[in-house]
């Protein structure tokens, strides 16, 4: 992702302008099959949500699920959400 560009199906998925509930189980299937557990799929996740202009509301609780989740059980001090994580 350093290079500005996305992979397969995050490519496909970024140049739409709507994100609907195919894209998330494309998404849950492929690139984050084992959710969120990176700084990078991190930033990918929240890039892919930028990029598109709207979305269904099962994106918006996706996305929030999973950086909750990645926060909360893969930065330190796991299993708290402190100022630092929140950011």
């Amino acid at each position: 992702m350093s290079d500005g560009r996305f992979s397969f199906p995050a490519c496909v998925i970024a140049g739409k302008r709507r994100l609907d509930v195919d894209d998330l189980l494309m998404l849950r299937k492929h690139a984050f099959s084992d959710g969120i557990r990176t700084e990078d799929d991190a930033c990918l996740l929240l890039a892919i949500h930028r990029a598109c202009a709207s979305s269904c509301p099962q994106w918006d609780c996706y996305v929030i699920e999973n950086i909750a989740a990645y926060a909360v059980h893969h930065r330190h001090p796991r299993g708290w959400l402190d100022k630092g994580n929140a950011d």
